[in-house]
């Protein structure tokens, strides 16, 4: 109690109506030019802070579509199993271990946000997906996924990499024509070639034969003189 009759408070926490003591040293600074670098260095704090987090993020966008080009061989595998036709041998286990490892990679990536989009018998949206096919059909609405080419993958609500499908188009009747089938192509036939002059061999060149010789003179001797 103070002599006044009021009552003063111990909490130093207190809100009260006296003013804070102000130290000598602040009494001769500039208030507004202290305001206005503490505002020039808080801007370059955060500055800073966003490039290192764009920084982070680019290099994590990197290795998730990394993870998913891991995800695309497992689930072509598993493809390319299950079109062979009856009679090709397969691989043991192969299918079941192709997608058990998919299995682990989808719940790592779930860890990180990162989640498959599921368009399969949904209209395909170009905001996330690319048409590389039309495939007739009589029982499906236009523009319906039918087929999934790619997968594609959300990541934090954003699109991380967009899918690959192929679309339901009106059935009018009849199959579709047909690509026409390449010839094979034939075997390139070698140019004739002029068959090479024969070679001539000279005709043997004959011996003349000695002819008989006549009988050499024999020198008389010399008459003595």
């Amino acid at each position: 109690m103070t002599e006044t009759g009021t009552e003063v408070s111990t909490d130093p926490l207190a809100i009260t109506e006296d003013f804070l003591p102000v130290p000598e040293r602040a009494l001769d600074v500039d208030l507004a030019d202290a305001f206005t670098k503490l505002l020039f260095r808080s801007s370059i704090a955060r500055r800073r802070r966003e490039e290192d987090a764009r920084a982070a993020e680019s290099a994590q966008r990197g290795l998730l579509l990394g993870l998913l080009e891991v995800d695309d061989v497992l689930f072509a595998v598993q493809e390319k199993q299950a079109q062979l036709p009856p009679g090709i041998p397969r691989p043991d286990n192969l299918v079941e271990m192709a997608a058990a490892v998919q299995g682990i990679l989808r719940k790592k990536l779930a860890v990180a946000e990162v989640s498959p989009m599921r368009l399969l018998n949904y209209v395909a949206h170009p905001a996330v997906a690319d048409i590389v096919g039309r495939v007739p059909s009589a029982d499906k609405p236009d523009e319906t996924v039918v087929a999934v080419v790619r997968n594609g993958f959300n990541w934090r609500g954003d699109v991380l990499r967009r899918a690959e499908v192929e679309v339901a188009v009106p059935w009018t009747g009849q199959d579709p024509e047909p690509a026409p089938a390449l010839a094979p192509a034939a075997a390139p036939v070698p140019e004739p070639q002029d068959a090479p002059e024969p070679r001539r061999t000279p005709a043997p060149r004959q011996r003349k034969q000695p002819s008989a010789r006549k009988p050499r003179k024999t020198r008389s001797s010399r008459k003595r003189k």
